[in-house]
Parts: C-alpha cells; structure tokens; sequence
C-alpha cells in the first residue's frame, strides 16, 4: 500500500505475447483498478521473475525482482526500478553482480526511523555454491521539484516535501550534527532548522526554498537543493 495515496499496489510475474516473463504492475483506487504497466524492459528477450513492491513515505515505489539482462543474459541478478510520484518508471537496474543464481527478494524500508527513506533488501543467493541469504542496503532520497537521483551519493542533505511535510534523508543529527540542514527563503533567509526525518513546514508560505548544510558547514553549489512548497 501506498501511504501517500492509501492506494494498494500489486507487483508480478507475467507474460508477454511472446511468451517472454516480465515484471508487471497495477494498482488500485476509487474507480477500480487501473491499467497494467511492465516494470522491466518490455524490449528484451530475457525471463523475470519473482518480485515484490515497496513505499517509502513519500510515495516513491520501489520494486525489487530477479531477471536476466544484457549485463548478466544467462545469469539472473537482483534487478530493481524505482517509480516516481508522476506513475513513471525508472530504467531497471542490477543491485547485484555475482556469478551463480539469486532469486526471491524481499524489500523494505526504514519506516517511521530517524532515516525513513533507508531501503533493505534480502534475497537468496547461490554464488558461493550453498543457499545463503544476502543483504543489501541503501540510502535513498527524492526530491519532487528536481527528481533527483534515487540513491544519495554522499551525506549531503536532499529533500522531499509531501502535503506540507519535508522529509529530509541523512544519518542521525545526534550522533553527526552536521548532518542537520537550514531552509532558506528565495531571498536567501533561513526560515527554518531541518534535522534527519520527518519535519513540518506546512506553516511556510508556498513558493521556492532552498534546503542546504546547517551553518558553519561546508557550502558548494551541489550541496544547496531547490524544493517547492505548493498549497
């Protein structure tokens, strides 16, 4: 389910009209349930399979699943997209890169934590010649002004605003205190003091703000993120 929507989304295997297995999904709302859309890429002649489907607070989808690829054609990986709030997926990409079979992934997502948007994953793996399962996790961060990239590539801090509430991905402010974050106005005032999670600015006027390191933190252009609070 979608906690963003309250919609309940469904991920599975299916067939195309050449036989070929893809990932497919749908949801549902108020008027029934809407058109399928193929996760996987729908031009490729490789089998996927098993997979499942997760959201972290924002309303970002994430979906995680086994397939073949042109990276790995006889091997399945851990194969994995992200949708985004506009119901668009992104390009599939391997979580994994192991010789040997993996299959049967199960995703989830740091919840209510100080780092919500924390993704884990788990899955069965056959590389060393045993059954063994692996772990993976990630840090990841949108941005709907900008559709920033899912996975944060450092500890800068990027922001999503959602109904009046900014999310804001990171470590623990308590135990790295520059992780803590400001919001300034277009004029470039700080308006407010953001830390790690879940903080709300629905008493912001709507317009552009820029969230950035808290002060007395190194400042560069990467490091300032534009979001947008819409009333």
């Amino acid at each position: 389910v979608n906690l963003a929507t309250a919609a309940p989304h469904i991920l599975w295997q299916g067939q195309d009209a050449n036989g070929t297995a893809r990932m497919v999904h749908a949801y549902r709302n108020g008027a029934g349930w809407q058109p399928r859309d193929t996760v996987s890429e729908p031009g490729l002649q490789y089998g996927q399979g098993t997979g499942q489907i997760e959201f972290t607070p924002d309303g970002t989808g994430h979906a995680v699943w086994e397939g073949e690829s042109d990276s790995f054609p006889t091997v399945g990986q851990i194969r994995y997209s992200r949708r985004s709030l506009a119901g668009t997926w992104s390009v599939p990409e391997n979580i994994t890169a192991a010789t040997n079979t993996r299959e049967r992934p199960s995703i989830a997502n740091g919840g209510n934590s100080a780092s919500p948007f924390d993704l884990h994953v788990v899955w069965s793996d056959y590389r060393d010649g045993n059954s063994e399962i692996y772990y993976k996790h990630d840090s990841l961060v949108t941005a709907i002004s900008d559709d920033l990239q899912p996975r944060a590539r450092s500890l800068r801090p990027m922001a999503s605003i959602v109904r009046g509430v900014l999310v804001l991905g990171g470590v623990d402010s308590r135990q790295h205190p520059a992780q803590r974050a400001e919001m300034l106005d277009a004029a470039g005032r700080k308006v407010s003091v953001l830390r790690p999670g879940v903080n709300d600015v629905s008493g912001l006027a709507a317009g552009v703000y820029f969230v950035c390191p808290a002060s007395g933190v190194m400042r560069d252009a990467s490091s300032v993120k534009k979001v947008v609070i819409q009333k």
